[in-house]
């Protein structure tokens, strides 16, 4: 297969998503000759075509300060042909990078475009940064991020609900000294949710967080932690409204960290097993097929996690040799038991770029991508 180099000089994706013969996959990337000028990148994938990897880079907003700051963190479809991806874009006010909600739209294999997105502003301008997003069909979609307050500069939970014609902001209730949301899923309009963590600077201490929709408000759904003093949620997916998977990490002091996977069958959030390592994203394809991905520290070498539920058990599965000594996976997208993606980033001196794996059944291999 063919690979594409754009010449950027750094590279990283945070979400990929796929839809029948479409591979949808989102990050950033510099711009040639300037680390500094961190853009939004989308890559689609036709993997039924050999050697075809097509890349799109979306519109650069510039500004008198210099080239901006930007990035896309979420990527989901809407079952019906079009997809979604979220992040934030720089704005100078007026020579500062302000970050702004920034979501582009497909549909029907059609191109990217920008669709207006809101922010929650005070008296000047504040940072509004999306992480994730979750659609079920083109008339309903939720986005979460974080924005921050012009009175502790600490970030607070933003979530945003797509209508079928706008993007709207719901109201988060506050939690604790300070709180952000880094995963949704949808299941229906009446039913979703959103994971993250939650700050006690008093104990010094990150709490998980989930957060559920019932069709009138987002309310704040009981959740385990684990014996350590940092607790975080990345990411969530639902099989069905009675069978969610949310996966992250939790951490006292040092670069040791332990995966945080629990599971909601209808009855509350229960933790499962411990792994080393953290965890990024997660996807299910049934209830016998749901893949988690991360990354962990082995004396000095960051390295790729992958772990998979066959139903009964969680198991880590070897990730592909992969020529670098800093590797992190940051979302996956479950097919079926014979087709998974995986998507993150690689250390290649002087700079990491992008990465992406492929499971087709039996094991995981490189897939070329940027």
């Amino acid at each position: 297969m063919r690979p594409h180099n754009h010449s950027f000089q750094n590279g990283e994706l945070n979400a990929v998503v796929a839809h029948k013969d479409t591979v949808i996959a989102a990050g950033c990337c510099s711009l040639p000759f300037s680390i500094s000028a961190v853009i939004p990148l989308i890559e689609n994938w036709v993997p039924a075509l050999p050697g075809l990897t097509y890349t799109k880079q979306v519109p650069i907003i510039s500004n008198s300060a210099g080239p901006t700051q930007g990035r896309l963190n979420g990527t989901s479809s809407d079952g019906s042909g079009g997809f979604w991806v979220v992040g934030f874009i720089g704005t100078p006010i007026p020579t500062l990078n302000i970050f702004r909600t920034l979501i582009y739209h497909r549909q029907n294999n059609g191109p990217f475009y920008y669709v207006p997105s809101p922010n929650i502003d005070g008296l000047i301008y504040l940072d509004n940064r999306l992480s994730s997003v979750s659609s079920i069909s083109s008339h309903h979609a939720w986005a979460v991020g974080q924005y921050w307050p012009i009175s502790d500069g600490t970030p607070r939970s933003l979530i945003i609900g797509w209508d079928g014609h706008i993007w709207i902001n719901y109201p988060a209730l506050p939690v604790r000294d300070s709180d952000s949301l880094f995963g949704v899923v949808s299941i229906t309009p009446d039913d979703g949710w959103a994971v993250g963590s939650s700050w006690d600077k008093s104990l010094f201490k990150n709490y998980t967080l989930i957060e559920h929709w019932d069709g009138e408000k987002w309310s704040i759904i009981p959740s385990p932690n684990s014996n350590l003093l940092n607790n975080q949620l990345q990411a969530i997916c639902a099989i069905s409204a009675n069978d969610l998977w949310a996966v992250g990490y939790s951490y006292d002091t040092g670069p040791a960290m332990e995966t945080l996977i629990m599971r909601n069958q209808g009855n509350g959030w229960e933790l499962a097993k411990t792994f080393r390592g953290c965890l990024y994203g997660v996807s299910a394809s049934a209830n016998d097929d749901v893949w988690a991905v991360g990354c962990y520290n082995k004396t000095g070498l960051m390295l790729p996690l992958i772990l998979h539920y066959d139903g009964n058990k969680w198991s880590e599965i070897p990730a592909p040799p992969i020529a670098s000594t800093s590797v992190q996976l940051n979302s996956v997208s479950a097919v079926s038991a014979t087709e998974a993606w995986a998507v993150g980033r690689k250390y290649i001196g002087p700079s990491f770029v992008t990465l992406a794996l492929r499971w087709n059944g039996k094991k995981w291999s490189e897939f070329p991508s940027q």
